[in-house]
């Protein structure tokens, strides 16, 4: 006969394995939920790559139908197109205002102030652990960091910034991209294409909240708004050539992984001092050292936020020889409408030709670039940064594989490249014709 203790006992340990059968359920649901967010991630994000004209379209038309205020600079915004000699023409999603260009503005200089810790955005633990779910599903590397919001544009070129967290941007703004991707994933393109603008706001609830209109997306104080430098590297070469850096960005990057890209490109950030580090030179220097000179990506337990300078001689001959060996021209500044995010875009022209020859053997990649590229003209694998030489540009040029604003970068690089030098107005036969039109 079976005593009270024994059946408490078979109880408990029924109740137990039931536990665990419902807590090994629940893991499952939970493995094959991130495995569908993953699968349908990637897919989204393969149409958007594929079809960057269109997504690029689907997004003014979202942006045209919320009127800017009257008082608003919005009302200056401009979208970009490339025009080509064969009649070709290429959207990108990005906006960007007439005087942050230097085609229209040619004296365009940029200048940064710092004005302390952000405010107004915040998110509790529970919303943070569920985004590093989503980052953890994606496979996508991340680390807490040091972030510049911006938080001003005054008058055409005077940037303020203040300090924010990496970890809040991808939680919040960071997210609506990846709502748009799987959208695209779930519903296909042709049919969110067909949505009206009220089923396709409600299908991007995250992009109603945090950029549901142009006036939201230029009211920088009250939103976190990072982004950084998007830089063309060239430099002439003893050869009488221009040798231009360009890679594919790796499967591991949070933000169009494979796609080519400029380099160096990178958040404005700060590795260990924000009051000391907002200027965007700051973030062009180091990336040269990490994204072109493999150098490591912590600054930590650095004391100085130039310690790369003591460590990397090419570096440090560019930092302090800038306007003998080489120029640093901004060509505009641009925000993309998948994430909201601004970008400065330089063109880094190394002058000395004596530089590249010293130097251009102890680059290698890091991290964020594909270990493999092939190379448009030529189909091989290398393991290396591209260098291609002037005769080898004009096949990017007419690449439709590139990070927007990236692709606005290099274009308008070598146009600025053209008009200061001769040998690189030889580099490509010709430049598509930049067209900028409201939203």
């Amino acid at each position: 006969m079976m005593t009270s203790a024994t059946l408490a006992s078979a109880l408990f340990s029924w109740v137990e394995r039931l536990v665990k059968a419902i807590r090994w359920f629940i893991q499952r649901l939970r493995q094959g939920a991130r495995a569908r967010y993953k699968e349908r991630y990637f897919r989204g994000m393969r149409v958007a790559t594929e079809n960057r004209d269109e997504v690029a379209r689907l997004l003014y038309s979202y942006y045209a139908i919320t009127e800017p205020k009257s008082s608003s600079r919005a009302n200056d915004l401009r979208t970009i197109r490339y025009l080509y000699p064969d009649g070709a023409a290429r959207d990108l999603p990005l906006l960007t205002l007439p005087g942050l260009i230097s085609r229209l503005n040619p004296a365009l200089s940029v200048e940064c102030e710092y004005s302390g810790p952000a405010k107004g955005v915040s998110i509790s633990n529970k919303e943070l652990v569920h985004a590093q779910e989503h980052w953890e599903a994606l496979g996508i590397e991340t680390w807490d960091s040091h972030q510049y919001s911006l938080c001003d544009v005054e008058g055409a070129s005077t940037l303020t910034f203040q300090d924010t967290s990496f970890h809040l941007y991808r939680a919040t703004y960071g997210e609506v991209y990846d709502e748009l991707a799987v959208l695209l994933a779930r519903r296909g393109l042709e049919n969110v294409k067909k949505m009206s603008p009220s089923r396709l706001a409600s299908s991007m609830p995250k992009r109603g909240q945090y950029l549901g209109s142009v006036d939201a997306m230029f009211d920088f104080p009250t939103r976190v708004c990072v982004g950084g430098i998007v830089v063309l590297f060239a430099a002439r070469t003893e050869e009488d050539d221009l040798a231009v850096i360009v890679q594919r960005r790796s499967d591991k990057v949070s933000n169009e992984p494979r796609a080519l890209t400029v380099i160096p490109r990178a958040y404005h950030e700060a590795g260990i001092a924000p009051e000391l580090e907002y200027n965007l030179e700051s973030s062009v220097y180091r990336e040269i050292y990490e994204e072109i000179f493999g150098g490591k990506d912590r600054a930590i337990p650095h004391i100085s936020h130039e310690f790369y300078l003591g460590i990397c001689e090419p570096v440090r001959e560019l930092k302090e020889g800038r306007g003998k060996n080489h120029i640093l021209k901004p060509t505009g500044m641009v925000w993309d409408l998948y994430h909201g995010n601004y970008q400065v875009c330089y063109c880094l022209y190394v002058t000395d030709a004596t530089w590249w020859t010293r130097y251009h053997r102890q680059m290698v990649m890091n991290w964020e670039s594909e270990v493999k590229l092939e190379e448009a003209w030529t189909g091989k694998r290398v393991m290396k940064p591209v260098m291609t030489r002037s005769s080898k540009v004009q096949g990017f040029v007419e690449r439709r594989d590139w990070v927007a604003d990236a692709y606005f970068a290099f274009i308008e690089g070598l146009r600025w490249l053209a008009e200061v030098d001769p040998v690189c107005k030889a580099t490509v036969t010709t430049l598509p014709r930049l067209v900028l039109n409201r939203i």
